[in-house]
């Protein structure tokens, strides 16, 4: 099971590093357009909502991550007793 655990977290850093792409920083065209007419972001646009989108992206990896490690830890303890 550790050698199915550590083949795990290969395939899910690089899918998380192939996703990374889809949560690049906004383009100017994008931060411009969230400019309301006093010359700060209004957060309502679509810069927020992605902002929003890469905080749950991060977040469910790093939980998953975090299981993985978990578990890990688990392993290698029942494999020392």
């Amino acid at each position: 099971m550790a050698k199915e655990l550590v083949s795990f977290q290969g395939t899910l850093n690089s899918l998380q590093s192939s996703l990374q792409a889809f949560f690049l920083d906004t383009s100017l065209e994008t931060q411009l357009g969230d400019m309301n007419i006093h010359g700060a972001a209004s957060g309502t646009g679509r810069a927020a909502g992605k902002k929003g989108s890469r905080v749950w992206f991060d977040t469910g990896f790093e939980h998953v991550h975090k299981a993985a490690r978990a578990l890990t830890t688990t392993l290698e303890l029942q494999a020392e007793t």
